[in-house]
């Protein structure tokens, strides 16, 4: 449960950097362009400008060390979203051959044997991930003050 809830707080984090600023995002003709054809680079620049504003970052070099390391913890944080995504879904290109792996076991039908084992290698992966996040979020964690420590947690971007 911890880990949904892990996600879902992930997930809002990464709606708050890709809606940001732009209100009526979702509108399109009425400030902002459709969801659909919004450029991903261009929502991490708008969530990294509001994210910089909430830490109130004025210092430039400061910055740049913090975006470079937020950065990382939200393409991780990403990358382990699409993961179970593509899994629940069963469709869709993911880049690891553990999560396709399972899709397939699944799709298939396969014996448990098969299952079990596909089951551990995908664990294996997500938990690989896990570490890889964690260590992020502690480099991050080692470069922010106290109060953008506590925003970066209510963000959900630090545990």
């Amino acid at each position: 449960m911890l880990k949904w809830n892990q996600l879902l707080v992930t997930a809002g984090f990464a709606a708050c950097l890709c809606l940001g600023t732009n209100q009526s995002v979702g509108q399109a003709g009425r400030g902002g362009p459709a969801l659909g054809s919004l450029n991903p680079e261009q929502m991490w620049q708008q969530g990294a400008e509001r994210l910089r504003a909430i830490f109130d970052v004025k210092d430039d070099a400061e910055w740049n060390i913090i975006v470079e390391r937020a950065r990382k913890v939200y393409d991780l944080r990403v990358e382990m979203i699409k993961s179970l995504i593509a899994v629940v879904r069963q469709q869709g290109g993911d880049p690891s051959p553990e999560t396709d792996a399972l899709k397939s076991a699944i799709a298939a039908k396969s014996s448990t044997e098969k299952l079990k084992a596909a089951m551990e290698r995908y664990r294996q992966a997500r938990k690989a991930k896990e570490d890889k996040l964690l260590q992020a979020q502690e480099d991050l964690k080692q470069i922010l003050t106290t109060r953008q420590e506590a925003i970066a947690l209510g963000l959900g971007l630090v545990n």
